[in-house]
């Protein structure tokens, strides 16, 4: 999709060894894409592209990958209705209503929340560490959305991706949800505000972007830049490895036996103990 008149009016530029989300509107201009390339979720994988920890830890690359998979699956990000502690309160896990919207199952969802669990220890991810910083973001995010008052109701859709330096940027538009006619969200930059559940403003990982014009016409989008998006560019049993230390799909695939490198060390995926749509990159 050619981005011919991209307006950014909403940016949060964070400072970090590798400046993750740096398109402008010439660089996404040269390298945006038109939908129809974009495979569809049911055919896509996620959750590994590029070499861990390119920008930062585990624990912020998740969330931002959480992120972009509640935009994808749930079209809206409402952490706070469509998430809830889980009874000891000591994780995040999806609410009746979250459950309720998911596409395709939550399956990209399904799979960072997953990384949460005891036994979903690697050599990238502690379990404990995610599911602390899932709590204590989620609790903030309540606590900023009692505080202040609410957003008029959105719905997002992916209609996007472009390469980025850590990642993919993946564009949402943002509409009003529940309308007729005219729908377009007339605030976009006001979603990053949403995105308090998975770390912002301090994410290296997540970039928050927002257009008021999209392609010459008026249209509301959003855009974040996890390191891991959905996309299956860069997974490839065929001679080369893939660098990623975790990969939950969203297809038939199996990756058991694949090559990948994680944080130095080249093996093979093996599916997870604790999900079967998650495969991790150890020994």
């Amino acid at each position: 999709m050619q981005y011919s008149s991209v307006s950014v009016v909403g940016w949060v530029a964070l400072s970090f060894v590798c400046a993750c989300g740096t398109a402008s509107q010439g660089s996404a201009a040269e390298t945006s894409k038109e939908p129809g390339v974009a495979l569809s979720p049911a055919v896509e994988d996620t959750l590994g592209n590029e070499q861990p920890n390119a920008c930062g830890g585990s624990v912020d690359r998740n969330l931002a990958n959480l992120a972009s998979a509640v935009a994808e699956e749930l079209g809206r990000w409402q952490a706070t209705r469509d998430f809830r502690l889980a009874a000891d309160g000591a994780s995040v896990e999806l609410s009746a209503e979250g459950e309720a919207r998911c596409r395709n199952g939550c399956e990209l969802v399904r799979g960072v929340l997953a990384l949460q669990q005891p036994d979903a220890v690697t050599r990238d991810n502690d379990p404990h560490e995610l599911a602390g910083a899932l709590v204590a973001d989620w609790e903030r995010q309540k606590a900023a959305e009692n505080s202040s008052p609410s957003l008029e109701e959105h719905e997002l859709a992916r209609i996007a991706i472009e390469p980025s330096q850590c990642g993919n940027m993946f564009w949402f538009e943002a509409e009003r949800a529940n309308c007729s006619g005219e729908c377009e969200f007339m605030a976009p930059d006001a979603l990053q505000s949403k995105l308090l559940f998975a770390g912002f403003p301090n994410n290296p990982y997540l970039q928050f972007q927002s257009a008021r014009d999209f392609r010459g016409r008026p249209k509301s989008v959003v855009g974040v830049d996890p390191t891991y998006g959905l996309t299956e560019r860069g997974l490839s049993c065929a001679g080369t490895c893939t660098a990623a230390c975790v990969v939950v799909r969203t297809n038939p695939i199996s990756y058991c036996g694949w090559c990948c490198t994680c944080n130095g060390y080249t093996t093979t995926f093996k599916r997870s103990a604790w999900s079967p749509t998650t495969y991790v990159c150890q020994l």
